[in-house]
């Protein structure tokens, strides 16, 4: 902080720079703390997710966290938490300080001495733990319970068993006079029969979730009530009204009608009649298994995991949404997606205990590519329940997706906030889940889209990899000397990096470039190799077996066809026609040979050489406005002559276009309804193959055969 005070008050004079022979002032500024959310509170002398006020970017307590309406959340101001942290650092005993830290959850930072560093807005949620370590493995593991050991969630009505007299006169003595540990120790069978009974409506059925709504419904009382116990056994027992109005006083009767918001004026038959009107009208219901998510005990921690004592999975559990069938079914299709090579696939047994945990780029291509594929065509035909589940996520993968756009504008902002808050009021309606500190930052990476621009360059993905770089390193270990070492390395390699991405290098050292990139040992597959190589990279050849080709017939027509396109009138002819028309160039079927074409970071080969790195998304020639989806079949290189007669070689890709559905069909799609995310249907057959210049192609695409 120091040295960034001189930067920032007179700058620092340097007597030579690359571009300066004769010296340059240079002034800079630290702008985004970027860090785990964890570390960056710390730094920045926030409290921590379980604080008073846990957020770093609004003054919304704890206690109000379910709150989905952001107009309303206090704002965050930059002086007064200045202010905060210098009265808690002018505290002198530690307790003084916890004091005034629990008033305004606030401490000193030192980043404070810099008078230009806003704590608020610079402070920033890093998007790859709130979205892909966050949003996405909460939903999986936490909302959907994803585990390969739990049965799946049955969706047919089952039967409530009724426990035993005894068992329920020990839940209602425990629920009216008893602490919710006590509750807790009851069987889950017994808290499914005490919500049946009194009619409460369950979204997940863990013993934690059971416990917190009957207590609700109970709601405070004032100490033991044996006559209130005894009478609610007796209602639900069935009971006469003769032997309730002779056992129990009418007040009794008013606290049972009061709890189950029934009318308490009357005389006492009065009161009878209603709550046994009300029994009969709630015969043990059907309960529909809701898919569960693992309990939540105490304080939900940044990505909703417990702290403390879990609800253990045991045998009563009604299963999960991603259970061991459901998952069963997701292993057999994940093969059949044919992915780019340049993504990082998801392993095949993902959710059993043997594969462990998944890095945030294989949740992200899970929950963005593999699941939407796999779970429309399950949840999105009909109505119901599944099919709100399965929008419910898509808002999900919506919100992510436009977090991760490489190139931002205030429209795409305004959709990433309306599903962002569509998705968690969802999630509440869903499954009666509680918001958790992660998910409420996930509204405020709006405000940083605005202010940052992309989030590409202010989350970690970056310094996670250069940690794991940095411990590679050799080094001699000598205190002093790491540091120097640290830095030689790491600008070679960058500089290296940046002269081998060059067009001419690339074409003339292949070779060097493979051992560079063998010796570097590293996956450069996912999302770090996506935002690292596709902004500012041209497009090139890519350098190996180069060799002239004759053109198939079906390749030269449609050749000769493009260039006249783009010409937009008859200049080139086939040289075979025998045609000597003045001003008509006479074309060869004649052409180099290309293995692959480097674009974006990333190479596109034709599907003889790699079937999934063929499939690619695509501007038509004849209507720039239109995308489409086909197969790159040839990628050659192909010499005409300008107006003045001086040679061009252009490199072209001959393509077969995938045949689209027709206007009826395209409406019953039902993936085209997730306009961001769906994707689309195409018919399983190939058009004759078209001609397209390398700037035409868009991205790769996922293909997966549909049943």
């Amino acid at each position: 902080v120091d040295e960034l005070l001189e930067f920032w008050n007179s700058g620092v004079y340097y007597s030579r720079t690359a571009k300066h022979a004769l010296g340059r002032l240079v002034r800079c500024v630290l702008v985004p703390l970027v860090c785990d959310l964890p570390a960056a509170r710390q730094t920045a002398g926030f409290g921590q997710y379980n604080a008073k006020f846990f957020c770093s970017m609004c003054r919304l307590p704890k206690n109000d966290i379910d709150n989905l309406d952001p107009s309303s959340w206090p704002s965050h101001d930059s002086e007064a938490h200045r202010m905060a942290a210098q009265a808690w650092k002018s505290k002198l005993t530690t307790s003084a300080r916890q004091t005034a830290f629990e008033e305004h959850s606030v401490r000193w930072s030192v980043l404070l001495d810099l008078p230009y560093w806003d704590p608020v807005r610079f402070t920033v949620i890093d998007s790859m733990h709130n979205h892909y370590l966050g949003l996405l493995k909460h939903h999986c593991r936490k909302i959907w319970g994803m585990s390969a050991a739990v049965d799946d969630a049955d969706d047919d009505s089952q039967t409530i068993p009724e426990p035993s007299p005894e068992d329920i006169a020990l839940a209602f003595d425990r629920l009216y006079a008893g602490t919710s540990k006590d509750l807790l120790a009851c069987k889950r069978s017994v808290l499914l029969y005490l919500c049946s009974v009194i009619g409460i409506l369950r979204g997940k059925t863990t013993k934690t979730h059971l416990v917190r709504l009957l207590l609700e419904w109970a709601g405070p009382t004032p100490g033991p009530r044996r006559d209130t116990i005894a009478a609610e056994r007796s209602l639900l027992a069935g009971n006469s009204a003769n032997t309730l109005k002779t056992k129990f006083n009418k007040d009794v009767f008013v606290e049972l009608c009061t709890a189950r918001a029934l009318l308490v004026t009357g005389t006492k038959d009065d009161l009878i009649k209603r709550l046994i009107a009300w029994r009969n009208s709630r015969d043990v219901p059907p309960v529909t298994a809701n898919p569960p998510a693992p309990g939540r005990v105490n304080e939900p921690s940044e990505t909703g995991r417990s702290r403390g004592p879990r609800a253990q999975r045991g045998p009563e559990d009604t299963g999960a949404v991603l259970g061991r069938q459901m998952l069963k079914r997701i292993h057999e299709q994940l093969p059949r997606t044919e992915l780019p090579s340049w993504v990082d696939r998801v392993p095949s047994n993902v959710g059993t205990k043997a594969r462990g945990k998944l890095s945030a780029d294989q949740w992200h291509i899970f929950c963005v590519v593999n699941l939407p594929i796999i779970l429309i065509p399950l949840w999105g035909l009909g109505e119901g329940r599944p099919r709100q589940m399965l929008d419910n996520f898509m808002d999900l993968v919506t919100e992510v997706v436009i977090g991760g756009l490489l190139e931002m504008t205030e429209e795409a902002i305004q959709v990433y906030e309306t599903v962002a808050l569509r998705y968690l009021r969802g999630l509440k309606e869903l499954y009666s889940t509680t918001i958790t500190p992660n998910q409420h930052n996930s509204i405020h990476i709006a405000s940083l889209l605005r202010l940052f621009g992309p989030l590409h360059a202010i989350r970690t993905f970056f310094s996670e990899r250069m940690n794991y770089l940095l411990q590679q390193t050799n080094t001699n270990m000598h205190i002093g000397e790491l540091e120097s070492t640290y830095m030689k390395h790491a600008c070679r390699t960058a500089n290296l990096r940046v002269l081998l991405q060059d067009e001419n290098v690339r074409r003339e050292a292949q070779d060097l470039i493979h051992a560079f990139e063998d010796t570097q040992a590293e996956d450069r597959r996912g999302t770090r190799h996506r935002e690292s190589t596709f902004l500012g990279v041209s497009g090139s050849e890519e350098a190996g077996p180069r060799k002239e080709v004759e053109l198939s017939s079906e390749c030269f027509k449609a050749l000769v066809t493009y260039l006249n396109e783009q010409a937009g009138q008859e200049r080139y002819v086939d040289i075979r026609q025998l045609r000597r028309t003045p001003g008509l160039q006479q074309l060869s079927s004649h052409a180099i040979s290309c293995r692959s074409v480097f674009l974006g970071g990333v190479s596109f080969l034709g599907h003889s050489e790699s079937p999934k790195d063929s499939n690619i998304i695509f501007r038509s020639p004849c209507a720039p406005d239109t995308e489409l989806a086909g197969r790159i079949l040839q990628i050659f290189e192909y010499q005409t002559r300008d107006d003045h007669g001086d040679p061009v070689n252009q490199t072209y890709l001959f393509v077969a276009p995938l045949e689209e559905l027709s206007a009826n069909e395209a409406s019953r799609d039902p993936y085209r309804r997730y306009a961001y995310v769906g994707g689309r249907l195409c018919y399983d057959s190939y058009l004759p193959g078209i001609i397209i210049a390398k700037d035409d192609v868009i991205a790769h695409f996922a293909r997966t055969p549909v049943d």
